[in-house]
């Protein structure tokens, strides 16, 4: 979970609506306080997560699930760096 990421959100979003801390945190159903934590990258609850989410217009899964891998990726950091690597060439053939 990236705390950070959710907390740019609210602030984006706050910003862009024209909202304080107070105003966004009575549209959220949350208090100032857990806006401002929010804000500063500090974990949430569960609840304050799904009702900052709410606010940002994101559900929970956006900050708590990680995406796909890269359909080239081994998922495995050793793997992909040998794929990287080119095979010697054959030049005796």
């Amino acid at each position: 979970m990236c705390w950070a990421t959710l907390g740019a959100g609210v602030r984006v979003t706050r910003e862009t609506r024209g909202h304080g801390v107070r105003e966004a945190a009575a549209a959220a159903g949350v208090s100032a306080a857990t806006v401002s934590r929010c804000e500063n990258g500090r974990e949430l609850s569960f609840d304050s997560l799904a009702r900052l989410s709410a606010y940002v217009g994101l559900h929970p899964h956006a900050y708590t699930v990680k995406p796909f891998p890269d359909p080239g990726s081994t998922g495995n950091t050793h793997c992909n760096s040998l794929k990287t690597q080119e095979a010697p060439h054959d030049r005796h053939g």
